[in-house]
């Protein structure tokens, strides 16, 4: 993830209508640190765009992948694991409730398989390169075949001092810290905003910063 730097300034009015006859408790003030505060930075400023490293396929993604073609037929084939669902008591571990899309699950051989082609070797592949991989292979099967693929169990998690902790899904590797925060309903007023931790997955071990 990318961290943006913005500059949020954070302003907190409080406004007391009192009389003569009432005396009120003062109100209690929260210390709130604006977001990327910084005093050693003259701004404004520049910052270098890191470009974001691509996602590839690897074991046990799941994949939705959907073609269009002119036969309708085929589409409705090929497209079946989009578009229906399992049950999530049928899965392992998965208690009562909710559906999980079937999808294209990439196995132990980092293949997929699909109609009338088989299995396709797209382990390590980016999404544009295992669209083109799919789609050659449909070529002589479906007529002007077009394939899209996108990645349905990548996701992240946002837990701790937030407004709405849970997990949530990356459709993209252009999501940034800054987005996962907002996504989670921000920080609330008693999170520490010097001590966030970021723990991902880098090529199978976890790194911690």
């Amino acid at each position: 993830m990318n961290i943006l730097k913005y500059i949020v300034a954070g302003v907190l009015l409080a406004f007391g209508f009192s009389s003569c006859k009432v005396a009120r408790t003062p109100r209690k003030v929260i210390s709130i640190t604006p977001y990327f505060q910084d005093s050693t930075v003259a701004l404004p400023t520049t910052m270098e765009i890191r470009q974001p490293q691509v996602s590839r396929i690897q074991k046990e993604d799941l994949l939705g992948i959907t073609v269009s073609s002119l036969n309708k037929e085929s589409n409705d084939l090929l497209n079946f694991s989009n578009v229906n669902s399992l049950s999530m008591s049928a899965l392992p571990g998965g208690g009562g409730g909710g559906s999980q899309p079937i999808g294209y699950p990439v196995d132990s051989s980092d293949n997929i398989s699909m109609a009338f082609i088989g299995k396709v070797n797209v382990a390590g592949l980016a999404l544009e390169a295992a669209q083109e991989r799919i789609r050659a292979a449909l070529d002589g099967f479906v007529k002007d075949p077009a394939v899209n693929i996108r990645f349905m169990n990548h996701k992240f998690v946002v837990f701790g001092e937030v407004n709405q902790g849970g997990a949530f899904s990356l459709f993209d590797d252009r999501t940034t810290i800054i987005d996962a925060l907002a996504t989670a309903g921000d920080l609330t007023p008693f999170a520490n905003r010097d001590s966030i931790m970021i723990i991902r997955s880098i090529n199978g071990p976890r790194e911690i910063a």
